[in-house]
């Protein structure tokens, strides 16, 4: 299975549809601020990993509610389904925070580079008479 054959099935399932692009959102949304909030950039990665593991248990428990006991083979095609949203927010969350830390982190060794350095000046403070 390629890469591009399983983002197709995800992206038929409309509720991971709207759960990831979500997070998509959420990222934009953290990006457009943190020019206003330096603290932003810090703990953006943390938000975006955690919304992915939220959407890992939220899969699990959408799988495990239409789990029937009484009839296995019937409920393994709604348990794989809320696995496989289960993992898909897991893996855009992680990402989406490895992307982030990524740009940041050179983003900021870039102005680090470009800050301007001035020569230290020497203060003569002894007074002569």
């Amino acid at each position: 299975m390629t890469i591009g054959e399983i983002i197709a099935q995800v992206y038929a399932d409309p509720f991971a549809r709207t759960y990831i692009f979500g997070l998509i959102i959420l990222a934009g949304i953290l990006y457009l601020q943190q020019t206003k909030n330096t603290q932003i950039a810090n703990i953006a990665p943390g938000l975006l990993t955690s919304g992915g593991v939220l959407g890992t248990f939220l899969g699990i428990l959408l799988g495990l509610l239409e789990f029937d006991v009484g009839n296995i083979d019937g409920s393994i095609p709604e348990l794989l389904a809320g696995m496989k949203f289960a993992f898909s927010t897991s893996i855009v969350g992680l990402f989406m925070a490895i992307i982030w830390r990524i740009y940041f982190t050179m983003k900021s060794s870039q102005n680090e580079k470009e800050k301007p350095t001035h020569p230290k000046r020497s203060v003569n403070c002894s007074r002569k008479n």
